[in-house]
């Protein structure tokens, strides 16, 4: 039984980010509602506890939780020298070729919180016996 050739799909969003200080606070006060999927000296990443139905579903609720934030945390968000949206995408053989982008809704809403995307493409395997696709952040 021959496999079925690997489709390109939307893996996740992660959310990562920088600051020189305040970033171990801002974490915590983003760990109820995130995961944290690394967090060393000046820099984090976190994702969804729940997985997103697509790309604009991720981002409209990434950016209601950061609307969320307590004054005091927000403002530690806004001193963050980067708040990066990375969109991982698994590439397969199939279809062709297929488009992955965001709504007008969805990068206003980036824009205000300060947020920049990153749109990172993990290539197709070629056999089947390759290893199953990475997360974003190239973890098994």
């Amino acid at each position: 039984m021959a496999d079925e050739p690997a489709t390109t799909r939307f893996l996740n969003v992660d959310l990562d980010l920088r600051a020189r200080s305040g970033l171990a606070e801002l974490v915590r006060a983003l760990e109820p509602t995130m995961s944290v999927m690394n967090h060393h000296g000046d820099f984090a990443s976190l994702e969804l506890h729940e997985q997103p139905e697509d790309i604009d579903d991720a981002m409209r609720r990434f950016v209601e939780l950061i609307h969320a934030l307590p004054p005091e945390v927000r403002a530690l968000w806004d001193g963050c020298e980067s708040r990066q949206m990375n969109i991982g995408i698994q590439a397969g053989a199939e279809p062709h070729s297929i488009g992955f982008g965001l709504s007008f809704h969805s990068m206003r809403l980036l824009v205000g919180i300060g947020a920049e995307v990153e749109f990172i493409v993990y290539g197709a395997r070629s056999c089947a016996n390759a290893p199953e696709a990475l997360t974003p952040r190239g973890e098994p």
